[in-house]
């Protein structure tokens, strides 16, 4: 949560707040080890015997059942009665502050509700105890992230609920028509006088029944969460060694056509690990609950960092002899954690369960009551909500149990001013927003393309994508589309028309498409092509054929030349296959697929990249390679400029995927070495290694052999064709000169970028005609020796439009701080802060930076630089900013040095414009 949201949230929770207390189970393992029936398990329902049918997609139970927190009882729950506990919630606030048994108090309630329930309070609230905000509530990687991680809202507290009466809401506002909010309030508490408010602490359950079938493993991440307790289910009546019919490329491994149980269950634990973790923010400020976990036999928070907890839960126990079943278990569950590795193991419980498939256990019993002593003991247990969002809460999901699955953003606006209590700035429903999307109720991506509509409920997207891959009976009616519905099978090409035609008797999915397929996009299920001749999407989840070994070898062919292969792995050994196939969607939307999508298999994509080069990218046993070929029998090499651009665009491809999607994954950029085959992944060398050292020894061949780091980097590294020699400078002076190269970088190439977006941002008209508009002050920036005539020729070109990337930070700044009089004197002083630290780095008298000077100027400028991102408005180019100044960390020492020549360039024309201006 940035700065201004931070203190919106704390704002709104000084007005008035309230504890909650969630409990969100996933259920998780292979197809047809009775996940389902084990919900209903759960659910207190009548389970079905020899039920077969699976589910597809996810089937998601929200607020299906509370738990008494003195008695631990489960009971269940209706839509209905969760709208009846939304109303005991606010009876349960107004009645801490309206006691029954005061009749006085209640009758001037009743007679002026609006004053004596919801006064305006002119006092601020940083006159209260100090707020403390549960971090990482609204993760900023949503737009990484932008994913819906999740966690269901609930529970009525009569002892916990709105430690802050509801009497101190500071933001109803004192233009509330308060005739029609007396009357509705008198309605409201009229009727919700009848209710009875508990006397217990609840807990709301929510349990999601995902889908075995591997198709659907990319939708899955979705709905991870640390938020979030699971349940990996698996058959003890097998062994770990049998094969499971369906789904070899749910883990990555190439070239095989199954796996075994026990891979799908390292599979899961490492989804698990490396999809979700707890914000580090989070664990400082619950700090003191570490004390207190593992009594439940839960892992404690330091031994297991930052990680969610895994029930493992044995299904089909009715197949083993009762009087072997204990020794059975134990065994079982034993040669489960064997195989596993230890940061795997840290997120296990210390309690397995096996439960029977018929008639009832017992053991249903326990593990319930398990869940709910793990999950008392969750960093996010007991999280404050702001009071006054309760009733937008509650009309939001009223419309959703209503039918209405999409509303316009203008609507959720208009429903919230209808409302007794509503919010009443903007900026706070927007924050709104992005909480009930982070909590997993609704979606909302606060961009300008996606901001105009707000998804209400999050498994109707995952719905969209069941209809296209369970629609056999669409085609048999319309057998016109049989090709198109074949090729998109195979190879995972959508065509317009077959759309249409498999959402047509879906009315609301046909009226919101558009919206639907952008949402699709935004998360990278599906790709626009680069070049659209026809209207279609890559769908790369579709595709089920593995690559053949021939295809793997294409860059082995007597008439290419190669790169050698680059690797991106993680540390933890496992890639989830979502990464990739996302991955694919990125490149699909930059570079044609070879053949019109032929060579498009579910590990391995061929692309043109001009006539003559191809990329080959593919997954092999979780990491993923990519080699630049050419077809030439004159022995020319691949270009460099490309290959550089490619591992670019990969590098920052995957990072954001990473880091939405796989945040406890740390990617790792290794070399394969060039004796090892296309199909292993033998040989890999760690590309920092190879950057310190002239020479290696490779030893997983046959026979032990030495290998070049120059000639291994040579398409990779910008260093082998730099123009410093950097390798005959003493380390000392090469750090040095390293720091002010990565320092200069941040200011000039990131600075200029953010100054250029706020100069967009704050124009209402073209930049071009505000630039005209201004035209008499921008003039009058010469005899002021604020601007050059060269500078002002820029600005005010005689012939043709402006360029804004012909901007430079001097520039920028001076347009910024005399003609745009939307700018607050904040941003201003930020501009003028970042304009001084170019122009000292002009004044250096050597391109060396001492280590504390640069930790000193890079903590302020970053700073300067978030700041300035965030007034922008748009949370994506915010995020594209926090991104940049990652890699500019992360580049390595001879790919930064390389940039010495052009930024000593541009500082000596500072040098020159400051000498210019001050002599005029």
């Amino acid at each position: 949560m940035d700065e201004r949201f931070q203190m919106l949230y704390t704002e709104a929770l000084a007005a008035g707040k309230e504890k909650i207390y969630n409990i969100r189970v996933m259920i998780v393992g292979h197809q047809g080890v009775g996940k389902t029936s084990l919900t209903q398990r759960l659910l207190g329902e009548q389970v079905k015997e020899n039920q077969t049918e699976s589910t597809e997609g996810i089937d998601v139970h929200t607020r299906c059942c509370q738990i008494d927190h003195a008695t631990k009882k489960w009971t269940r729950t209706v839509t209905t009665d969760y709208l009846s506990i939304n109303d005991q919630r606010i009876v349960s606030i107004m009645n801490n502050y309206v006691p029954q048994t005061n009749t006085n108090v209640t009758e001037e309630m009743m007679s002026d509700p609006v004053n004596v329930i919801f006064p305006v309070i002119e006092s601020e609230p940083s006159s209260r105890d100090p707020i403390t905000v549960l971090p990482g509530t609204l993760d900023e990687d949503m737009q990484n992230q932008g994913e819906f991680s999740q966690c269901e809202e609930s529970g009525i507290t009569a002892e916990e609920s709105c430690d802050v009466p509801i009497s101190h809401v500071a933001d109803v506002n004192k233009e509330i028509k308060r005739k029609t909010c007396a009357e509705e309030i008198q309605t409201f508490y009229k009727r919700a006088k009848s209710l009875t408010v508990s006397k217990s602490v609840l807990s709301d359950v929510t349990l999601l029944d995902f889908a075995g079938q591997s198709i659907f493993s990319t939708t899955h991440q979705a709905f991870m969460s640390w938020r979030t307790l699971y349940l990996l289910v698996t058959n003890m009546s097998l062994p770990l060694t049998d094969a499971v019919e369906e789904g070899a490329c749910i883990n990555g491994v190439s070239g095989k056509e199954t796996c075994s149980i026990q891979e799908h269950v390292k599979f899961w634990l490492n989804s698990v690990h490396s999809h979700v973790c707890v914000p580090q923010d989070e664990l400082i400020n619950r700090e003191e609950k570490n004390k207190n976990w593992g009594e439940c036999g839960a892992p404690v928070l330091g031994s297991n960092g930052n990680r969610p907890c895994v029930i493992l839960v044995g299904t089909h126990s009715d197949k083993i002899p009762k009087e072997s079943l204990d020794k059975r278990k134990k065994e079982y569950f034993n040669a489960i954690r064997n195989v596993l590795n230890s940061h795997l193991l840290l997120h296990i419980t210390d309690e397995e369960f096996a439960i029977s498939n018929l008639g009832s256990d017992p053991n249903i019993d326990a593990l319930k009551s398990k869940i709910f002593d793990v999950a008392q003991n969750q960093v996010y247990w007991g999280q404050e909500i702001p009071a006054r969002w309760i009733p937008l809460t509650k009309a939001l999901m009223e419309k959703r149990n209503s039918g209405i699955q999409v509303m316009d953003y203008d609507e959720v606006n208009s429903l919230n001013e209808t409302l007794p209590v509503r919010i009443e700035k903007p900026e706070e429903l927007d924050l709104f927003l992005r909480f009930e999307h982070d909590m997993g109720n609704i979606v909302f991506f606060n961009n300008e393309k996606l901001k105009k509509k707000v998804l209400l409920d999050p498994e109707w997207l995952i719905h969209g994508v069941k209809i296209w891959i369970t629609s056999d009976q669409v085609i048999k009616r319309h057998p016109e589309l049989s090709e198109q519905w074949h090729a998109f099978r195979k190879t995972g090409r959508l065509t317009s028309a077959l759309i249409e035609n498999l959402w047509a008797s879906h009315s609301e999915i046909i009226q919101n498409k558009e919206y639907l397929l952008d949402v699709m996009e935004k998360l990278n299920i599906i790709a626009k092509p680069l070049h659209k001749e026809e209207e279609y999407y890559w769908v790369p989840c579709m595709v089920s054929e593995p690559a053949p070994d021939n295809v793997k070898k294409l860059q082995q062919n007597k008439d290419t030349t190669q790169t050698s292969t680059l690797c991106f792995r993680s540390k933890t050994k496992f890639i989830h296959v979502g990464v990739f196939q996302r991955l694919l969607a990125t490149c699909l939307s930059k570079w044609t697929p070879t053949n019109e999508g032929n060579l498009l298999f579910r590990d391995l994509c061929v692309f043109d990249l001009d006539e003559q080069q191809q990329l080959v990218l593919s997954l092999n046993d979780f990491v993923i390679q990519a080699t630049v070929i050419r077809f030439t029998h004159q022995g020319r090499t691949p270009d460099l400029q490309l290959c550089m651009t490619i591992r670019n665009d990969l590098y920052s491809a995957l990072s954001e995927i990473s880091d939405s999607l796989c945040p406890g994954s740390e990617l790792e950029i290794c070399i394969k070495c060039k004796e090892s085959s296309a199909l292993t992944n033998e040989g890999l060398h760690s590309i920092s290694t190879l950057r310190t050292k002239d020479e290696l020894r490779c030893s997983t061949h046959n026979e032990f052999h030495c290998v070049e780091s120059r000639e291994l980097l040579r398409f990779w590294e910008e260093d082998n064709h730099r123009e410093i020699p950097v390798n005959v400078l003493p380390e000392h002076l090469a750090r040095e000169t390293e720091r002010f190269t990565r320092f200069s970088s941040l200011v000039i190439d990131i600075g200029t970028k953010v100054l250029r977006k706020i100069l967009i941002h704050y124009t209402n008209t073209s930049l071009d005609e505000y630039m005209k508009n201004n035209e008499r002050d921008i003039l009058k920036l010469r005899p002021k020796k604020i601007l050059t005539q060269a500078q002002v020729d820029i600005i005010l070109p005689q012939i043709g439009q402006t360029d804004p990337e012909q901007y430079d930070i001097t520039i920028a700044s001076a347009l910024l701080s005399n003609i745009y009089p939307l700018l607050g004197q904040q941003e201003k002083q930020l501009i003028a802060d970042l304009r001084t630290q170019r122009n000292d780095l002009a004044h250096y008298t050597s391109t060396r930076m001492s280590e504390h000077d640069f930790k000193t100027k890079w903590t302020r400028v970053t700073s300067i630089l978030t700041d300035l991102s965030i007034f922008c408005n748009d949370l994506d180019f915010k995020n594209d900013i926090q991104k940049e100044i990652k890699d500019i960390q992360q580049t390595g020492l001879f790919a930064v040095l390389s940039h010495l020549p052009e930024i000593t360039k541009e500082l000596k024309r500072v040098c020159r414009f400051i000498e210019e201006i001050t002599t005029i």
